[in-house]
């Protein structure tokens, strides 16, 4: 079972900005996300065994180690699972919307990763773990989304010609898994039920 999180809610989603962005810290309303999440996670994998991976990016590092804390197991953090690279000078996410062409080799600016580089960074890395029979990663919404195209079995080229994304929103969960068969089934993605239902209670 493969089991992808977004991190909680983190200053900069409430920036209409673009670009590497500093303000990385978890918001009160992120820290709240993440403790919600935290007990769904663990009704999901008490009794099993599974290795923990996290993005090295702080908001993502904060969101990990909460869920570390309830479930008493530590992530291994890494710098492979970061965000896609927006480029080191901020500008408006307008106007990038504007210039936004879909495919895997548009990059917003000259120093930016393109989808097809941030894909292959991030199958390189699944690729390397893909034997844990139960995996949990704590990263960021695009490398759920790359992650989830290597779980379907697309690459480079299949990408060019079938290319997707999915909905990531903070402190949402993906599972994937095998059935019985051995087919890929997808279990669910972005689900946020945990939120609603545990803040009503």
């Amino acid at each position: 079972m493969l089991i992808l999180v977004r991190h909680g809610e983190a200053n900069y989603n409430n920036e209409d900005i673009y670009g590497h962005v500093t303000g990385n810290d978890l918001t009160t309303k992120g820290t709240l996300q993440m403790n919600l999440l935290a007990l769904r996670l663990k009704d999901i994998l008490t009794d099993k065994e599974f290795t923990f991976y996290s993005s090295d990016s702080s908001r993502a590092m904060a969101s990990s180690l909460i869920i570390a804390e309830k479930l008493n197991k530590r992530p291994s953090f890494t710098k492979e699972l970061r965000s896609t690279f927006n480029g080191t000078d901020l500008v408006l996410l307008e106007d990038v919307n504007k210039t936004y062409k879909p495919g895997i080799d548009w990059r917003p600016k000259g120093d930016a990763e393109s989808w097809r580089e941030h894909f292959v960074r991030i199958s390189n890395f699944m690729n390397t773990i893909s034997q844990d029979i139960n995996i949990l990663i704590v990263t960021h919404g695009n490398p759920v989304i790359a992650a989830v195209q290597w779980w379907l079995g697309f690459d480079e080229k299949s990408l060019e010609k079938h290319f997707f994304m999915t909905e990531t929103e903070n402190a949402g969960i993906t599972m994937l898994d095998f059935n019985q068969k051995g087919d890929r089934n997808i279990i669910c993605l972005n689900e946020k039920s945990h939120l609603s239902i545990r803040s009503s209670e």
